[in-house]
């Protein structure tokens, strides 16, 4: 089993800065903005290379819809996104194609994100052939062979089609595909929810294990602090949108200081009472809706340096 190492210092892989994603309301025959989702709201970190950040949070958060801006699948307000230092928003569509080649995605539903009509072969060289990556079919056919191999699979099973596979291997596949381009940067939107505990843990091994071979950095979405805790250099919570709280693992679990942090960390499980988490003064309200008047001008709260490594906003929503 990989064990994280620590990140040695480099020029980030990923940089998002001030990004804000919303989405307009419309109601009536003209369609007059009656409100906006204010999904994202100025948020920014970085990711280096061969690293895990973790997006932490409740659904409806704002933490898909980050990683769907940061694949350019939806637009943002405002903001930048820097991958190796060029910037991609407004950037051409010669420009972002190559960006899509080095950064791939890992949905949540292995069931929907294969065509169940395409062959496991044709579902891994697909992406190579949209991308016009140079070679015959045959050396097409033997990558995917190895793929398949590097996520713990048979070359068997290429020409087998996906309802074939459970749902661990049906992910296994997806994240094969997600490998064919040799991306450096993976986004794994809740790839492990919708499987049990087991399969959770064996996929996971096997996003730290690839990342240890191949490199490749990770932005790792999920609502699980367990999970959290098990594969991220750092974590980042969100809340209504916000980063409200970023550092690296140990300095979240070990010493948050948000509330809305302190709140997840208490709904992990514990067996030991004596590691039980103090509850008394935790937040217990229901996330409130994202949805504002066309109006609406959120107020920027500055974040407070808790170490070199561990900032948390000021005050928010939560407090």
């Amino acid at each position: 089993m990989t064990q994280l190492s620590p990140m040695p210092p480099s020029r980030p892989l990923l940089e998002v800065e001030n990004l804000i994603t919303r989405f307009d309301l419309r109601s009536g025959l003209f369609g007059r903005i009656m409100g906006r989702v204010h999904a994202v709201e100025n948020v920014s970190f970085s990711i280096d290379r061969a690293e895990t950040l973790a997006l932490v949070g409740e659904s409806g958060c704002g933490k898909s819809t980050i990683a769907r801006t940061v694949m350019h699948l939806d637009q943002p307000v405002s903001g930048s996104i820097r991958f190796e230092g060029e910037e991609t928003v407004g950037a051409s569509a010669q420009t972002l194609q190559a960006f899509r080649r080095h950064v791939q995605m890992v949905f949540q539903d292995p069931f929907a994100s294969l065509n169940p009509r395409m062959t496991i072969a044709r579902a891994l060289i697909d992406p190579m052939l949209v991308q016009g990556v140079s070679g015959s079919r045959g050396a097409m056919r033997r990558k995917a062979a190895d793929l398949l191999k590097r996520v713990e699979l048979s070359e068997a099973h290429l020409d087998r089609y996906p309802h074939a596979f459970s749902g661990g291997q049906r992910q296994r596949i997806c994240i094969a595909r997600a490998l064919a381009l040799d991306p450096k940067l993976l986004i794994a939107d809740e790839a492990v929810a919708s499987l049990d505990v087991t399969i959770q843990a064996q996929v996971i091994n096997l996003l730290m294990d690839l990342q240890a071979e191949l490199g490749i950095s990770l932005l790792f979405i999920s609502h699980d602090m367990a999970v959290v805790e098990r594969v991220a250099h750092r974590v980042a919570v969100m809340y209504l949108g916000e980063i409200v709280e970023i550092g690296d693992r140990r300095s979240i679990f070990d010493n948050p200081q948000h509330p809305y942090t302190r709140k997840l960390l208490a709904s992990v499980p514990v067996a030991d009472p004596r590691r039980r988490p103090e509850r008394r003064k935790l937040m217990v309200d229901e996330i409130p809706s994202a949805v504002r008047p066309p109006d609406y001008k959120p107020v920027q709260l500055p974040m407070r340096q808790v170490s070199n490594t561990h900032f948390v906003r000021e005050e928010s929503h939560a407090a």
